[in-house]
């Protein structure tokens, strides 16, 4: 658990290692004292079309500008959260119509190419003209201090983003700055 490994990791950990004690007939004078850890099952599941249309529509009419963007992106490209907070505008290659992954989650994740589909290209060209003077080490989503509409699909969003760990801070037209400590 120190490492941050999720439930299912551990349990899949402790699988492997009741099957290597059992084999030595060890797992018996263990086993009262292991318990397995609850896993969720509710996470993961895909947005059905009319799920997707109330999320975008409720984020249309938020106060805040970067949250269609950011959904439309997320939803299009299938990014995580941490990958879309710390998108610069030097990761975007809009000619070839895709980007590149920065700091992931996983090692596989980082550096990775994501091809751009019309509707998560249309949405970062759209975004892109209210920053002309934008720098390729600027943030793509910067912060924003506005609330979302507090319908059921806004919740959803939020849901989402407390999933993962904040990157650094940002502003808009900053470049990168060290996280608060």
């Amino acid at each position: 658990m120190r490492e941050k490994a999720a439930p299912k990791t551990i349990n899949l950990e402790l699988g492997t290692l009741r099957a290597i004690l059992r084999r030595h007939r060890l797992w018996a004078n263990v086993q009262p004292d292991v318990k397995m850890l609850s896993v969720r099952d509710d996470v993961g599941r895909a947005l059905t079309a009319d799920e997707e249309k109330k999320l975008l529509g409720a984020c249309g009419a938020s106060r805040s500008r970067a949250l269609l963007p950011v959904v439309t992106l997320a939803l299009n490209t299938g990014m995580r959260r941490g990958e879309l907070q710390s998108l610069t505008w030097g990761q975007i290659d809009f000619l070839n119509e895709r980007l590149t992954v920065g700091k992931s989650k996983t090692d596989a994740g980082q550096g990775r190419t994501v091809p751009l589909n019309a509707t998560a290209l249309k949405a970062l060209q759209g975004w892109a003209t209210n920053f002309p003077d934008r720098k390729a080490e600027h943030f793509v989503f910067a912060a924003e201090r506005y609330g979302v509409a507090g319908d059921d699909a806004s919740r959803m969003f939020i849901r989402w983003t407390r999933r993962s760990p904040s990157g650094a801070s940002r502003s808009l037209g900053n470049p990168r700055r060290p996280p608060a400590r």
